[in-house]
């Protein structure tokens, strides 16, 4: 599915920073602590398996605040995790370029509300069935489940941020559409139970951070505009 860009709208992401446990997760919850409480009933020593998955679900799901750094010309990481790629390649979704990408991989006991790593208008966004390989393989940002959203900042600059789906992680939740006037460091999805993010942008930017460092959504830099740094 593949939307152009017309009609211009905030989506700031406001709504979805003042739960401390991702609504995306309600359900599972909500079915996590019925199943604990039957078990609680019938077979007590079960019971404590459906606890320790509330539990889990329940870190899961977490939602933690996030201060932004509000300098220019910088790129935030759009996930919690570890740095696996820093590359050039050609971009595959929209632009077909050549353009830098670091990619992202969040493990089970990473937070998995994922943010904008810049402030920007939504130019376009595609959803792309594929597999459930690991999402650490490297075929994973081209043959994996997931879904792209292409974002141009105010200075004209083009970036692509795709959330990939990994072996454990079965669904993507992705709040942007075509259009929408994005802050960077809001929240823009979620992906459930392990999965990675992959980030292209103009080779104009500078690298900050290094291979398996560990980053924050919506706080840690990835890279800065070269005339910036």
């Amino acid at each position: 599915m593949t939307n152009q860009a017309k009609n211009v709208r905030c989506h700031c992401g406001q709504t979805k920073e003042h739960h401390w446990v991702s609504p995306e997760g309600n359900l599972i919850l909500l079915f996590s602590l019925l199943l604990s409480l039957v078990l609680l009933h019938c077979c007590p020593y079960l019971s404590l398996l459906g606890i320790v998955w509330f539990l889990f679900c329940v870190y899961f799901f977490r939602n933690p605040k996030r201060v932004s750094p509000k300098e220019e010309g910088v790129l935030l990481s759009p996930a919690d995790g570890v740095v696996i790629v820093d590359e050039l390649v050609t971009e595959p979704h929209f632009l077909h370029i050549p353009m830098r990408k670091i990619s992202v991989f969040m493990s089970p006991f990473n937070v998995h509300v994922n943010r904008n790593a810049v402030s920007g208008v939504v130019q376009d966004k595609t959803e792309l069935a594929g597999r459930f390989k690991a999402a650490f393989d490297k075929d994973a940002s081209e043959k994996n489940e997931r879904v792209a959203v292409w974002l141009r900042t105010k200075e004209g600059h083009d970036v692509v941020m795709v959330q990939i789906a990994g072996w454990f992680a079965r669904r993507i939740v992705n709040y942007l559409k075509a259009g929408d006037v994005v802050a960077a460091g809001n929240i823009f999805g979620v992906i459930k139970f392990g999965s990675r993010v992959d980030l292209y942008f103009p080779d104009d930017y500078r690298v900050v951070v290094s291979l398996k460092q560990k980053v924050r959504a919506g706080e840690t830099l990835l890279a800065r505009k070269k005339s910036e740094a």
